[in-house]
């Protein structure tokens, strides 16, 4: 009886840890034109998540807060939501690559995938100047971020379910977030 238990404990303890993440803030300075751009980068075992204020576009002019997902997987996958502190990305808000959206197919958005490299991902986009950033500057600062990210493995008509997390501590989401009222929006 006492076995099973330390054999389930044991069990629990390695399951638990087996993501492994890691977070780093970087603050850059160019002095040729006297500007600041602040980036959060997290990795763990499922792939990783690159924050940058500001991510200039020249198409659609603007400074944008960027995320960039990379998903580690086998298989190619669809994308069904996105949220952040359970609450949903809005689709106008999800992007294939720097300048074109996902594409819709149905109730699913179709991910890149590269078979060589046995990766896929998306990008998501704020514009600060429509406040878009705002309730996840909140939350991050009390809560740090929590990305929850759901597809379903393609071909598989909504019946392989793939989840995946992706959480920034509340020391680092406040740390980018006081950084970027600090240098970047004042």
């Amino acid at each position: 009886m006492i076995l099973n238990i330390i054999l389930m404990l044991t069990t629990f303890v390695f399951s638990c840890s087996r993501l492994s993440a890691s977070e780093k803030i970087t603050i850059h300075h160019n002095v040729d034109d006297n500007t600041v751009k602040v980036e959060m980068v997290l990795g763990n075992d499922l792939g990783g998540v690159h924050v940058v204020y500001p991510y200039v576009s020249d198409k659609y002019k603007g400074n944008y807060i960027l995320f960039n997902f990379d998903i580690k997987t086998k298989k190619a996958l669809n994308l069904l939501r996105v949220s952040f502190n359970g609450i949903e990305v809005a689709s106008k808000n999800l992007w294939r690559f720097y300048d074109a959206p996902l594409e819709l197919t149905g109730k699913e958005y179709l991910l890149p995938f590269d078979d060589s490299i046995e990766l896929t991902g998306f990008y998501i986009y704020f514009d600060p100047a429509l406040g878009e950033h705002l309730q996840l500057g909140d939350m991050s600062r009390t809560q740090g971020l929590k990305f929850n990210v759901e597809c379903v493995e393609r071909g598989s008509h909504g019946k392989n379910k793939v989840d995946f997390s992706f959480n920034f501590s509340v020391d680092s989401s406040k740390q980018f977030f006081d950084l970027f009222d600090k240098f970047l929006v004042n």
